[in-house]
């Protein structure tokens, strides 16, 4: 390789169209692409003073602006945002949502938190050990706040069924720890308070607590009142009763034969 030389590439075709030859700056390209094509690359210099008309629609050119945040850039931030999805998707796939808790006013970092307690030799270890106030230490809180114990429960609560699902180890049957001062998280709860205040109760539930003073005492409160019910009731089947059963038609027939002799006795005025 010491006795060949660079031999530069040929200069790419430069074309310098003129004002007429411009006027369809399309149909100029595709007339010199097989020119263009040969070389693979070509530089076409406009005429002096050509400006290119704005071939946007501003009446209705729509775009959405994307938010991106400059401290999410770095390749650790994209990986532990990668982590974040990770645990969210594992969450929904049990019917709950992910929800961040936040201690001391500052929200709770999942992914250090993981990191941190592998490295102490995983969650039993450091259950075993008691060294969650040297991984609240390492988190950057303040000691002597019992952040501790709240670590642990959220990190039994919503990392360690991940990292065993992960692992493929099953996951033994516990009842999380509640400390003081920790916020009971109700959010993934799949039958949580909110959806049961959107369900509209059902006309044949019993009555509420708040309710139970406006409750009949007895059933003797339940009765209809003759005068009212059972009246609309007789003048609703009367007129259906013939057709029901035949004793009701034979009652009807000796009304009938009742009134007609009753307006057969009466006198005539004609």
């Amino acid at each position: 390789m010491e006795g060949e030389e660079f031999v530069p590439p040929p200069e790419c075709p430069v074309f310098e169209p003129s004002w007429e030859e411009f006027q369809d700056p399309l149909g100029y390209i595709a007339k010199i692409r097989p020119i263009a094509e040969k070389s693979g690359i070509c530089k076409i210099r406009p005429p002096q003073d050509w400006q290119p008309p704005f071939s946007v629609e501003l009446d209705t050119f729509r775009f959405t602006p994307r938010i991106q945040r400059l401290n999410e850039l770095e390749a650790e931030t994209r990986v532990k945002l990668n982590y974040l999805d990770r645990i969210a998707r594992f969450w929904e796939v049990q019917a709950s949502s992910l929800k961040i808790p936040h201690i001391e006013r500052r929200i709770l970092d999942l992914f250090a938190l993981s990191r941190i307690v592998t490295h102490e030799g995983g969650f039993e270890m450091v259950c075993k050990e008691r060294r969650w106030a040297r991984v609240a230490q390492r988190l950057g809180y303040p000691p002597g706040k019992n952040i501790g114990s709240l670590l642990r429960s959220h990190f039994e609560r919503i990392i360690y069924p991940f990292e065993m699902f992960q692992s493929g180890s099953s996951l033994p049957h516990y009842k999380p720890k509640h400390y003081d001062g920790e916020e009971v998280d109700k959010e993934y709860k799949p039958h949580s308070i909110p959806l049961r205040q959107s369900v509209q109760p059902s006309k044949m539930s019993s009555y509420g607590r708040r309710a139970s003073r406006c409750q009949p005492d007895g059933p003797e409160d339940l009765a209809p009142h003759p005068l009212t019910t059972g009246s609309l009731l007789i003048s609703a089947v009367l007129p259906l009763q013939h057709i029901s059963s035949p004793s009701s038609s034979s009652s009807s027939s000796s009304s009938s034969s009742s009134s007609s002799s009753s307006s057969s006795s009466s006198p005539s005025f004609s």
